[in-house]
């Protein structure tokens, strides 16, 4: 996988209550819907490994012309989201720790990458649902 260059729709499990707020974006960057959402200093990207993860974004936001923070992204901050996921190849891996290396691209393998959350729904040997709360940003 790599950075996402269009939407992308997202599968989100009902029971928990979405948490959202907005956060400005960085300058001369885009964010697609569905894209998970770093924290670069003090404004929102698409993620790149080593982030703090906010959430996932649940729309496009275009800053390409702007500088950072003249346009802000809604993210939803916590959830259970089914995602790809390198090296969840079983259910042994329930309850694993699962990181991005950027805006859609999950691994289990921690080095260099971000914290998302936990797997907690095993679905295929690619294929999973992960439990993910966003470090807490205020609402700008």
């Amino acid at each position: 996988m790599a950075q996402l260059t269009a939407d992308k729709g997202r599968i989100f499990k009902a029971g928990i209550e979405p948490v959202e707020t907005k956060i400005g974006v960085l300058n001369a960057v885009k964010v697609y819907r569905g894209s998970a959402v770093g924290l670069s200093s003090v404004s929102g990207r698409q993620l790149v490994a080593g982030d703090t993860f906010l959430g996932f974004a649940e729309e496009y936001i275009d800053n390409s012309g702007g500088s950072a923070g003249d346009k802000k992204v809604v993210i939803r901050q916590k959830g259970i989201v089914k995602v790809a996921i390198t090296g969840a190849s079983s259910s042994t891996a329930m309850g694993t720790a699962v990181y991005a290396s950027d805006g859609d691209t999950f691994t289990l393998t921690a080095t260099s990458n971000s914290a998302v959350g936990k797997l907690v729904e095993h679905v295929t040997s690619t294929t999973g649902y992960v439990y993910f709360e966003g470090a807490g940003v205020r609402s700008i």
